[in-house]
């Protein structure tokens, strides 16, 4: 705070100066670049402690006006489903400071975030450090910073904070029932997740310290909270939008350890003892939370610390893969989504040591594969996890929680678990039939509307669906027959 002194070691280390307020170039700075490349960008200062939100809204007043008639995303149905445009923008404490480019609802973007640190870098040439976060069109995400440490104290006030606004939001909204929360309560509720994740990490890292004997600095981390959508669809059909979980993406935490007695090999231990503590609070920070009332399912979660535990006491086997000229035949033992087998491809190439189980872990709901990349000179690691909920593959620096609510897919793999079960294969070609249908009346709905471009969409779909149910039909009639000859065979 004014007046201070600030003196500047940068550069060549020149003699120190004075400054009656800190000059622009030693401030630490922050860049997004929004989906479509407009550039926000401001000095962190201006930002630190404050909460920055990530969402989408209506890209059209028209298309805002439908939404707020009918209550909501979650109400919406098709075809308007396919309709509806929406635009990203990011918020600093409820203030707009930038927007993205038009998109579907329902549908990925990229999301660029950097920071610039004085002093390490040619001021001419500035170098920012940058991450590219795949953002999808419907989801809320808070972006916590931390610009050193998260204390306990502030999470407390930010909880008390957020619990009297729930208690006067439900004063003011009886019938709970039909009630849904607010978008500002569901960004301070975000908000307040990624702020209990960086206190835990830094609590729990303290008791880390005094065991080995270490100081450790910490420096500027950020991460994402998510609160997701779960997109509907059947049949190439977008039918329309649920409500999802949430995710936790750690996808910057920086800390340097220094041992105070000069023992490096402590360093390496605390440092792997802190990505233990940081995958553990990723799944804990949920459950913290999200914790029931008496009487409800327990919430559960998931994180890359989870995923190995289950994947132990489960016993799959994990593979510790550490070796650039064995890679590929080790990956070939992997049962694991290309994306995840990419990853680890660059990471062991450059050095690095990864530790995945054998195939996919389910817990709950939730499928999918949990990994660690290490750095064993030094301890730094990355923990993944990659899978969801919905059957996503984006790769997760971070967890997710391991059920949500009105699942429509687990309904359709019941029905489908069923048909077979009954022996009425061509129930689920014919599911294709139905679609059609729908497609082709779609089709006459639009083109009595005016809406020719869906027409011409649904007119498509209705091609697609109805050769895919024939080919369905054909293939299950002929595996029938070779099934009877099969078994006639066999009793002769």
């Amino acid at each position: 705070m004014p007046p201070y002194l600030a003196r500047e070691i940068i550069g060549d280390r020149k003699p120190a100066e004075e400054f009656a307020e800190m000059p622009e170039g030693m401030r630490i700075k922050f860049r997004a670049i929004m989906p479509g490349g407009s550039v926000y960008e401001t000095s962190l200062a201006t930002m630190a402690g404050k909460r920055v939100s990530f969402f989408y809204v209506a890209a059209y007043p028209g298309h805002q006006a439908y939404l707020d008639e009918i209550g909501g995303i979650y109400n919406l149905e098709w075809p308007y489903t396919a309709a509806i445009r929406m635009k990203s923008v990011l918020q600093i404490n409820d203030v707009t400071v930038a927007e993205g480019a038009v998109v579907g609802l329902a549908q990925y973007q990229y999301l660029q975030v950097g920071f610039l640190r004085p002093g390490i870098y040619d001021p001419l040439d500035p170098v920012w450090e940058t991450t590219n976060k795949p953002v999808r069109s419907g989801n809320r995400y808070n972006i916590f910073i931390t610009t050193q440490k998260t204390s306990l104290h502030e999470v407390s006030r930010l909880g008390h904070e957020l619990e009297d606004e729930i208690h006067n939001f439900l004063l003011d909204n009886p019938g709970l029932e039909n009630t849904t929360a607010s978008d500002d309560l569901i960004d301070k509720s975000l908000y307040l997740s990624g702020m209990t994740y960086f206190s835990g990490v830094d609590t729990y890292s303290e008791y880390a310290s005094k065991l080995v004997n270490v100081v450790a600095v910490s420096h500027i981390s950020m991460g994402y909270v998510c609160n997701e959508i779960k997109p509907v669809y059947f049949w190439f059909l977008f039918l329309g939008i649920n409500k999802g979980g949430a995710h936790i993406d750690v996808v910057r935490g920086v800390k340097c350890p220094t041992s105070t007695i000069g023992n490096s090999d402590n360093e390496v231990d605390w440092m792997k003892a802190v990505g233990a503590i940081g995958t553990d609070m990723e799944s804990e920070m949920f459950k913290i939370l999200y914790e029931p009332d008496s009487g409800e399912d327990e919430v559960d979660a998931v994180s890359t610390g989870e995923v190995l535990t289950m994947a132990s006491i489960q016993g799959i086997p994990i593979h510790v893969l550490k070796n650039p000229a064995t890679l590929e035949a080790d990956l070939a033992k992997i049962s694991a989504h290309s994306v995840v087998k990419n990853h680890i491809r660059s990471f062991v190439n450059g050095g690095y040591v990864a530790t995945i189980p054998q195939h996919e872990v389910v817990i709950g709901n939730w499928v999918g594969q949990g990994w660690i990349v290490a750095d064993e000179t030094s301890g730094a690691a990355g923990y993944m996890i990659c899978g969801g909920l919905h059957g996503e593959t984006v790769v997760l620096s971070g967890g997710s929680l391991s059920k949500a609510t009105d699942d429509f897919f687990i309904t359709l793999l019941k029905l489908g678990k069923k048909a077979w079960a009954w022996g009425d294969k061509k129930l689920i070609a014919y599911t294709g039939v139905i679609a059609a249908a729908i497609h082709l009346a779609a089709t006459i709905a639009m083109i009595v509307s005016g809406h020719y471009i869906f027409a011409g969409v649904c007119f498509a779909l209705f091609v697609v669906s109805i050769l895919a149910a024939i080919v369905l039909i054909r293939l299950l009639d002929n595996y029938a027959w070779i099934r009877t000859r099969r078994r006639k065979y066999a009793f002769a």
